[in-house]
């Protein structure tokens, strides 16, 4: 098969998910359900992903190719996270039923913060692939986002987009562990 194809195949088994999932709640959905709702076989499923939290976690990801990616190669830096957020807000059902699973794995822990890894990875590949301490960077800056991420999908994304991006832009520059004391506690 094409890597066309195999796309195609993975496409058609994540919205079969998605669909399922405007209407069950994702521990009743089973992979039998999800091939019986894309008319593919159990052995195509099992091709592509190993799981369905497997396939939630691609879901992410695909996401973040389709919609985010272009931005970092374009060199737009500074659109990168207004991206990410406003693809998720324009795929709001699916995410606030996401971080409502109720599984082992968790949506949060798994699922959110491997992709802004990813996310995290591929931008310090781009814009800074000489640097000795990339992995440990991007590692920082995606546990960061995840879990911004998280609790604006959970309070209902009421905050707009490009306010919830300016805001995580200028936390990242906020020293919280530095070198210098802090003159309170020189005088102790």
């Amino acid at each position: 098969m094409t890597k066309k194809a195999d796309v195609n195949i993975k496409n058609t088994i994540a919205d079969s998910l998605i669909e399922l999932m405007q209407k069950y709640d994702y521990t009743k959905i089973t992979v039998e359900k999800i091939v019986e709702n894309a008319c593919l076989s159990r052995s195509t499923f099992y091709n592509y992903f190993e799981n369905k939290d497997e396939l939630l976690e691609w879901i992410f990801i695909r996401d973040i190719d389709a919609s985010v990616t272009p931005t970092i190669k374009y060199d737009l830096k500074n659109h990168v996270l207004l991206m990410l957020f406003s693809c998720v807000k324009a795929n709001r059902g699916f995410y606030e039923r996401a971080v409502n699973i109720k599984n082992g794995m968790g949506f949060s822990s798994m699922v959110i913060a491997n992709g802004c890894n990813y996310l995290s990875s591929l931008m310090m590949d781009y814009y800074y692939p000489h640097n000795d301490k990339k992995e440990i960077t991007a590692y920082v800056q995606s546990a960061g986002l995840a879990a911004v991420l998280y609790k604006w999908i959970k309070q209902g994304m009421v905050i707009p987009v490009d306010e919830i991006t300016t805001d995580f832009c200028q936390s990242c520059e906020i020293p919280l562990f530095t070198a210098r004391k802090n003159s309170n506690m020189e005088e102790n």
